[in-house]
């Protein structure tokens, strides 16, 4: 029922724009340290009715990256101490309902759902064979909560994303066991299940 709702609500309003944006996110990918991406996105807005809500759906890239302290083994060295890097690109579509009615110059609040793709997972080259390795599954769901601001010809715009669903996993594939020998002081170690998620800021262009 309130999909029929939305629907119809939709088709009563008017796309009244086309929207490209760029930024930054840092993500959580359940490893020890937080890492940094760009976000690209590309979308249209549609005003519902009544005219209070805006209605955003996009096409967006987010590059997600953390890194792991990790112990490699070396038939040289025997063990080197390295960061296992990873970067996941991952293409997601958006859709977020936006609170217009808010009088300036107070941001306007929005939140919404999307489907998270994995496209690539891409993991910086290891020194040895390394004392844990881990994986990432290829779909996710994420909520969105942000605000956002028109600041001249642009518009600012803040997010928080938390994944839905459990995303780290043992890689299969490297013949490591789940956990180091050896644990690092001070350092964090991945639990498998371990959901994603970021922060990100991004301009967005109106035309």
């Amino acid at each position: 029922m309130a999909g029929l709702v939305l629907a119809g609500a939709v088709m009563a309003g008017a796309v009244r724009a086309a929207e490209v944006s760029a930024g930054w996110a840092v993500t959580d990918v359940g490893l020890h340290e937080d890492g940094g991406g760009l976000v690209l996105g590309l979308g249209s807005r549609t005003t519902l009715k009544p005219a209070t809500w805006d209605l955003v759906t996009a096409l967006e890239y987010v590059q997600k990256r953390g890194a792991q302290p990790t112990w490699f083994a070396d038939p040289v060295d025997f063990l080197v101490l390295a960061d296992a890097e990873v970067t996941l690109h991952v293409l997601q579509p958006v859709a977020l309902v936006e609170l217009t009615s808010v009088s300036r110059p107070w941001p306007r609040p929005y939140a919404g759902l999307s489907v998270a793709l994995k496209v690539s997972e891409q993991w910086s080259d290891f020194p040895g064979e390394p004392s844990s390795a881990w994986g990432y599954k290829d779909l996710d769901f994420a909520a969105h909560l942000g605000l956002t601001r028109e600041v001249g010809p642009l518009r600012l715009d803040v997010r928080y994303s938390p994944g839905l669903t459990g995303q780290l996993v043992a890689d299969p594939t490297s013949g490591a066991p789940d956990k180091a020998e050896d644990p690092l002081p001070g350092v964090a170690e991945p639990t498998e299940g371990a959901r994603l998620s970021h922060w990100q800021a991004t301009a967005v262009f109106t035309f």
